[in-house]
């Protein structure tokens, strides 16, 4: 791996062109078969701690391989991803924020791509929820210790990195409603209740993201009259109900 990468980094190098191939057949085997793309984003990004591949060889090897997954390697892939964003192997904070921010373009990649070919899921528990939520809880939320395994990794999350986290949030939340392949808007509601619910639980996370006394004050009147509207206008077991409960943050 190493010396393709080398190879790649270099148009001056005698193999360069040659070391294309293998990045080829990868993306043509994971074309060919869905499946194959978790083990190796895996080999990529946690065997050889590449997580920065496409930019080392100059391609768009990693981010291709990721959205020709299938659903099931989808998940495995966000769990790699997910773990990488809290250990970043980067012994700089500057390494690890660029580490965090290829993730997070990959993620939204990941959403386009499965938008583009008019693929979305149509529950909040697919692949797809589990991609926002991880943005959630990236962009609002203090990082779960238990999520932080190696002292020596740079992984506190810069203001600017939840920012960050924050806009490819919104990223994807546009990509999927400018689709309108969501018309319950079913993850738009689900990115509201889960910022709701785990700001009010009593967990480990805590809610970062604060406001001026207006901004709060509206969005508190906000959840108010949502919760209203679930109790004196909607059947708990309609489409729309059930869409306003989540927003509301299943408290009803």
């Amino acid at each position: 791996m190493r010396c393709i990468v080398n190879q790649r980094n270099d148009q001056e190098r005698y193999l360069h062109d040659a070391a294309k191939k293998p990045l080829d057949d990868m993306r043509a085997r994971v074309k060919r078969e869905p499946s194959a793309a978790a083990s190796l984003v895996a080999g990529i990004c946690v065997k050889n701690q590449m997580i920065n591949f496409d930019h080392a060889t100059k391609t768009k090897t990693l981010e291709n391989l990721i959205c020709l997954a299938d659903e099931s390697s989808l998940e495995s892939i966000l769990s790699i991803l997910e773990s990488l964003i809290y250990n970043t192997n980067a012994k700089e904070q500057r390494a690890a924020e660029s580490s965090r921010r290829t993730i997070a373009d990959l993620l939204v990649s990941a959403v386009r791509s499965h938008v583009a070919e008019r693929s979305v899921p149509a529950s909040s528990t697919s692949w797809l929820g589990r991609l926002l939520r991880v943005l959630v809880d990236v962009g609002y939320f203090l990082p779960k210790a238990s999520l932080s395994t190696d002292p020596g990794s740079s992984s506190s999350i810069s203001d600017d990195g939840r920012s960050m986290f924050q806009s490819r949030l919104s990223s994807c939340l546009t990509s999927i409603l400018t689709s309108k392949l969501d018309p319950r808007h079913i993850f738009p509601s689900y990115v509201v209740s889960s910022i709701r619910s785990e700001a009010n639980a009593d967990g480990d996370n805590t809610l970062i993201w604060s406001g001026d006394a207006e901004i709060t004050r509206t969005v508190m009147n906000g959840h108010r009259r949502l919760d209203e509207l679930v109790e004196r206008v909607c059947n708990p077991e309609s489409p729309l109900g059930y869409i306003l409960r989540n927003c509301a943050g299943g408290s009803r």
